[in-house]
């Protein structure tokens, strides 16, 4: 394996890293064995559980909007109650009970019903068909989320095998569940493996250079943070391999007593947006999933507080701004106080709040720019708490924090040789895991889905480039025309860019690492020689968008973009067009067909023709033969374009939504103007 042109540390170094990088660190015992040593994970299910599984991801498939094949298999499925199906169709109004016969108007009430019995009342009454019953976009036959409450678990280790019984395995992750590999949850009901009692394994999917997650969390331990800790493991589930996954531990009661020595405490909280609209924290018990009283009074006194004196009598508010500063070197947009990816733990009377998932990070999706200071980057620079305790630049624990974080572990001469030994460690895993390239439905672990993701194909060398210093940009449509560019930067290159930065901005005297500061003996390689492009598959699905049109007759409409107007059926948005928006290419862009006007003011090279009604553009559906004309300069059009970020939350998806301003001017030079693009928004 020859990847020397692709490494910049020495050998010295690398060997220096392996030896020394968590040298003094307490880690358990479960990470101490699986550091740069690959265990195997074989999750055992039993045939009907196995069975299940597979169904669970075909069925998922078959019955999506996008799809909707007809497949019985998952008409018969374990987790189908057809007296529940029956009287989710009498109570909605899809069945006609008029319809049927004396026999069918029995089976109503039986709790037994079967699938003929459920067949012919169908045939006989509704005003769907059995496939579209099933479909998702109904909302009649959810597919639970697969879990198996007692299977076994081998870890196998230097030629050595253990085993757990009655474990309870299930899908993990939240918005990564429309991936094609699946993210998995491993809880031990009896006793703990090598120390850890709760398991994560996750695919990493979003991160081309599979290290994000694995360098965050051990950055996150050399600096002292109590945190989680992870490695790496491939894994089975039966005899099917299932690819390579980070494994991690996660903020459990288990957790909680090797970490802090208090046992089986009910002061762990879990936090997301979701649990809530507080301004501070949104948290759930983590045993009861509920708010209790505790955290509601938590969240009160946050409110009452002034200032970070007032705070820090019960909130750890110097581990807090530790995580803020953390969370700026990083470049993370994903871990916004009021949201998500974070918890809270009452340690005797003192809060204090934990993040974990770092896979978005080191600049990574969300217009990443690492020239950015602290005030200008964060995200919650208006919010309350932010606010009373000062957080911006000239905040001097903050600064303070950001200074000896990059003396003692976020800088190019620590993370870039701890990057090259990962790297070689874990190449053949990742190549074997990305295997074939042209082919990612056929790759381990992966399950064939109806969302088309450009991440489901990263290959092994989008690996190697982008844990170096290629900074990749993705190309997602949000329909046919429209679309949006994300950048990922280069690992390496985010971490000496903005160390050269920070080192700047702060005044942190950084000679100790001179050769990677601006004029130093380390060249940076160019952007341009080094920028990665790739391009999403068009996306298919009503107008190209990659979701469903709607169905029902005069749908709600929730929000409007670029591509149309939006309604929600079952768990999916569905674009909503009449018989005159299908031929209005337009709309597409933001912009109405028009209903009179045929005069072209502008010609696109693909031959659609612009004309201007009623002070702003619209699309010229059939262009008639006339000459090209000068704008009026009583009427010329100006358009500015404002964003508006609406979050749904679903099983399924978030949809971004762009809406445009449009007013009307005197300028003659507009006479030139081309119709004016709207924002792209992202996909839905």
């Amino acid at each position: 394996m020859k990847l020397n042109k692709l490494f910049f540390a020495s050998a010295f170094s690398f060997i220096l890293a392996k030896a020394d990088y968590f040298e003094g660190l307490e880690r358990a015992e479960i990470f101490q064995l699986t550091e740069l040593n690959m265990p195997t994970i074989r999750i055992k299910l039993s045939k009907e559980s196995y069975n299940r599984f597979q169904l669970t991801y075909k069925c998922i498939y078959d019955t999506h909007p996008l799809i909707e094949n007809d497949n019985e298999d998952c008409y018969k499925a374990p987790w189908v109650n057809y007296s529940e199906i029956v009287s989710t169709l009498v109570r909605r109004e899809y069945l006609d009970t008029k319809a049927l016969s004396a026999k069918q108007k029995s089976m109503l009430e039986d709790p037994t019903l079967n699938y003929n019995g459920f067949k012919s009342i169908v045939n006989s009454g509704s005003i769907y068909t059995v496939k579209e019953i099933f479909s998702q976009s109904h909302s009649i036959v959810p597919i639970p989320s697969f879990e198996d409450l007692n299977a076994q678990l081998d870890f196998e280790i230097n030629g050595k095998k253990t085993t757990k019984d009655s474990i309870k395995f299930s899908i993990g992750g939240k918005y990564t569940k429309v991936f094609e590999k699946q993210q998995y949850n491993i809880k031990i009901n009896n006793g703990d493996l090598f120390g850890r009692k709760e398991l994560r394994l996750r695919s990493e999917v979003v991160d081309p250079s599979f290290l994000r997650s694995k360098l965050g969390y051990d950055l996150s331990n050399i600096l002292g943070f109590p945190s989680v800790q992870a490695s790496y493991s491939l894994v089975y589930i039966n005899d099917d391999f299932m690819g390579l996954y980070l494994l991690r531990d996660v903020y459990k009661t288990q957790w909680i007593e090797a970490t802090f020595g208090i046992a089986n405490t009910t002061s762990l909280y879990t936090c997301d947006g979701d649990y809530g609209e507080s301004l501070y924290f949104n948290c759930v018990n983590d045993l009861t999933e509920e708010p209790d009283e505790a955290v509601q009074k938590f969240v009160k006194d946050l409110e009452k507080a002034k200032d970070a004196k007032e705070m820090s009598k019960f909130f750890d508010t110097d581990l807090y701004i530790k995580w803020q500063a953390f969370k700026y070197l990083l470049g993370s947009w994903d871990h916004s106080t009021w949201l998500h990816n974070q918890y809270l733990f009452n340690n005797n009377g003192k809060w204090m709040n934990m993040l974990y998932d770092f896979d978005s990070d080191f600049g990574a999706y969300k217009n990443p720019n690492s020239e950015r200071s602290f005030s200008d980057e964060t995200l919650e620079k208006d919010y309350p708490i932010y606010q009373k305790l000062k957080l911006n630049d000239n905040n001097q624990e903050l600064v303070a924090d950001i200074k000896s974080m990059v003396l003692d572990g976020f800088n190019p001469k620590v993370l870039f040789p701890r990057i090259d030994e990962l790297m070689e460690y874990l190449y053949p895993y990742i190549l074997e895991d990305r295997t074939p390239e042209k082919d990612h439905v056929k790759r381990p672990g992966h399950f064939v889905r109806a969302e088309k993701k450009i991440e489901n194909g990263f290959t092994i060398d989008d690996h190697l480039k982008n844990a170096e210093f290629h900074n990749y940009f993705l190309k997602k449509y949000s329909n046919s025309d429209d679309y949006i560019i994300e950048e990922i930067y280069g690992l390496k290159r985010w971490i000496i860019e903005r160390f050269r930065f920070v080192c700047s901005k702060y005044q942190i005297d950084c000679s100790f690492a001179k050769e990677y500061l601006e004029n130093g003996s380390f060249k940076l390689p160019s952007k341009e020689s080094t920028k990665v492009e790739m391009e999403e598959e068009k996306l298919g699905g009503c107008y190209d968008t990659g979701y469903p049109c709607c169905k029902k007759e005069n749908p709600t409409v929730h929000l409007s973009d670029n591509s149309g107007k939006w309604g929600f059926e079952g768990n999916y948005w569905c674009l909503i067009y009449s018989e005159d928006d299908a031929n209005c290419w337009s709309l597409k862009k933001g912009y109405p067909c028009c209903v009179k006007e045929s005069t072209v003011y502008y010609t696109e090279d693909n031959g659609r023709a612009w004309s201007v009604e009623n002070g702003d553009w619209c699309g010229i559906v059939d262009k008639p033969v006339v000459s090209t004309a000068t704008l009026p300069t009583t009427t010329t059009t100006t358009t500015t374009t404002t964003t508006t970020t609406t979050t749904t939350t679903t099983t399924t998806t978030t949809r971004t939504t762009t809406t445009r301003t449009t007013t009307t001017t005197t300028n003659s030079r507009a006479r030139t103007r081309t119709p004016p693009s709207p924002k792209r928004p992202g996909r839905p």
